[in-house]
């Protein structure tokens, strides 16, 4: 395989959490995009060229996502990345692990 150097500009959001998962995954930021990109490329050559960002609010907390047709989907919550707002959610800090 042939490497190209090539800049990507990330938002500081953006960058922070592909530092993370790089770091709790081993690897490079660079592997890291690239394996998405193996992954998600069909997903992505299927979306429609309008897709809308958008920014609203539920109760009490500031939602960020995008709309695909009728759908939103919320990629972060109060400034956390969705994945960690589920994180805690289902494994909550200070929680005791139950033992049989």
């Amino acid at each position: 395989m042939t490497t190209v150097k090539q800049n990507l500009y990330f938002s500081n959001e953006v960058l922070t959490d592909l530092q993370c998962a790089a770091d709790q995954s081993g690897c490079s930021i660079s592997w890291l995009i690239n394996r998405a990109w193996q992954i998600s490329r069909e997903r992505v050559g299927e979306l429609p060229a309008g897709i809308d960002s958008l920014e609203t609010t539920i109760g009490n907390h500031n939602v960020k996502g995008f709309r695909d047709g009728e759908t939103f989907y919320a990629t972060h919550v109060d400034g956390r990345p969705i994945l960690e707002v589920l994180g805690d959610i289902y494994h909550p800090k200070g929680a005791e692990e139950k033992t049989h």
